[in-house]
């Protein structure tokens, strides 16, 4: 039975497109192959490879890195980290593409201007992210291979370095630079609570109010906000010296929002700053290349190591540990008395040293 099929309207289909087409069907019914079939089958094609776009797959990945956080394998703030660095410098460039249009040479195109701004590491990261979605892809039988998977071949790789800091000795002229600076008085306290409780980044800046204890002079920082190997970390106290507490009494004053956070972001006051926050905050005043929010942790080892503390119990301040036995347990009780002691002589010594510039004197 004769069938009749259309090859499209003239003039948006030319002749020698039509002669093409024609060409393609013919050759199809000679290995019998309906060309109307044949055509069905390329337009779902089509319609299924504008459905399944990167996002759509990273979304479907995201799922499963939700998954590993809900039963343990990965911490909340790491999966946060992942979905937020995606939007910004993956998605927002390839999101919109179907997966199978992604090939290695757009992938480098796309990707190149972090080369030239030279943020490496966040570039690195982004070709990671991508190839676990493009394997997701490849498990999940949307593509058949992954065409980016050696893209990282052709990108300078970025250098190891060690957070920078400054000798303590430059302190006074740090909190000069704080308090002669634009940075809004949120900013400055992030800065000097980072400072005088040595802690890191991510854990100050996203901290709430139900983790204070302004009472008994604590902070209780859950596990799932520390620095280590899930499973192999535990909550973390934190004991605050006097003029810690005076900084966090101040930003109590201070919580326009009347949000759960110390530091609630401006655009969202129920999320916390980012924690890379504090680092831009220095490079305004000055400190690019210089200081890092995690230097400043440098600061209290130097100075307690100088004054010969016990190495072992400042290694416990900084929480460079982890509990995998009793015995953790054990250390983090034991040592407490001595922590208390010297996180209040630690206070004391900026506060000296600053001679009444820092925040903590206002």
């Amino acid at each position: 039975k004769r069938t009749l099929i259309s090859l499209g309207a003239f003039p948006e289909i030319s002749l020698k497109e039509a002669r093409e087409v024609r060409d393609l069907y013919r050759s199809l019914l000679a290995k019998n192959i309906d060309p109307q079939d044949y055509r069905l089958q390329q337009t779902q094609q089509a319609l299924s490879e504008q459905k399944f776009t990167l996002s759509a797959m990273a979304k479907e990945w995201l799922l499963l890195k939700q998954n590993e956080v809900d039963t343990g394998r990965l911490k909340l703030v790491t999966f946060q980290d992942i979905g937020k660095r995606l939007d910004r410098h993956l998605l927002k460039i390839l999101g919109h593409y179907p997966i199978s249009d992604i090939s290695a040479p757009l992938a480098i195109e796309k990707l190149k201007p972090l080369e030239r701004e030279g943020k490496l590491d966040t570039l690195h990261r982004m070709i990671g992210y991508l190839n676990q979605i493009m394997v997701y892809a490849v498990n999940r039988g949307v593509i058949q291979y992954n065409p980016t998977a050696d893209i990282g071949r052709v990108f300078i790789k970025p250098v190891a370095e060690n957070n920078p800091t400054i000798r303590p000795e430059a302190l006074p002229e740090l909190f000069t630079n704080l308090q002669d600076s634009t940075l809004e008085i949120e900013t400055r306290c992030a800065l000097e609570l980072l400072l005088l409780t040595a802690g890191r980044a991510g854990a100050i800046t996203q901290l709430e109010w139900r983790e204070v204890d302004l009472e008994n002079a604590l902070i209780e920082i859950p596990k799932e906000k520390m620095k280590g190997r899930q499973g192999k970390v535990q909550d973390f106290t934190l004991p605050l010296s006097s003029q810690a507490i005076n900084v966090l009494r101040l930003l109590q004053k201070l919580n326009r929002y009347n949000s759960s956070f110390v530091f609630p972001s401006k655009k969202n006051p129920h999320q916390p700053i980012s924690k890379e926050t504090p680092n831009k905050a220095l490079s305004r005043i000055g400190y690019k290349n210089i200081l890092t929010a995690h230097g400043l942790r440098s600061i209290f080892s130097t100075v307690m190591n100088e004054a010969e503390f016990n190495s072992e119990i400042i290694e416990v301040c900084l929480a460079h540990f982890e509990y995998s036995s009793v015995r953790g347990t054990y250390n983090k009780a034991k040592y407490m008395p001595q922590r208390i002691e010297y996180m209040q002589w630690w206070g004391d010594f900026v506060e000296k040293l600053t001679e009444g510039r820092a925040l903590m004197c206002c």
